[in-house]
């Protein structure tokens, strides 16, 4: 039987142990978390990059990296996990699926809208919830929220005509 007593050797100088080098790679990170002014400040970037991003407004991950490194610039201390190309990118996704779900708010419900306090519905309000059962469940952050970037999303989207004499 072998012991490690004599030895100038540990049983780790291979270095840790296996578990412990699993443990570490899938270890979640922090989250980003975004600011009104950072989730501005990175659309008013990618606006910029609007030519690049052809028609579909699909933007490349070198935009996404370009947008990492100006919001480092402009934001030197960030809460949260750091915002790389893979969170703006992310964020810009987020921020297109709530600027369509506003666009239907505001020009197919029939319903008020206020870009600052969204709709005024009552939580109860059996308008709002019949409409709500019908869409994406995040829909009900807009009742009671606005959507501040709106009108530059909007300047940033293709504009889709439709109609029967539409070449």
């Amino acid at each position: 039987m072998s012991s490690s007593s004599g030895s100038n050797r540990s049983l780790r100088s291979r270095g840790p142990p296996v578990s412990d080098v699993l443990a570490e790679s899938t270890q979640k990170k922090p989250r980003a978390k975004w600011t009104t002014q950072e989730e501005h400040e990175l659309l008013a970037f990618l606006k910029q990059q609007l030519p690049a991003a052809g028609d579909g407004v699909n933007f490349l991950k070198k935009h996404f990296w370009d947008a990492t490194n100006r919001l480092k610039t402009v934001f030197p201390v960030q809460h949260g996990g750091e915002k790389n190309a893979r969170s703006c990118q992310s964020k810009w996704t987020s921020l297109k699926e709530d600027y369509l779900l506003v666009a239907i708010l505001k020009t197919n419900s029939g319903f008020d809208w206020n870009d600052d306090t969204g709709t005024k519905f009552g939580k109860d309000d059996t308008t709002w919830t019949d409409f709500a059962a019908t869409r994406p469940k995040h829909i009900n952050y807009f009742r009671t929220h606005g959507f501040l970037h709106f009108n530059i999303i909007a300047d940033m989207m293709p504009s889709h005509s439709k109609g029967t004499y539409v070449f």
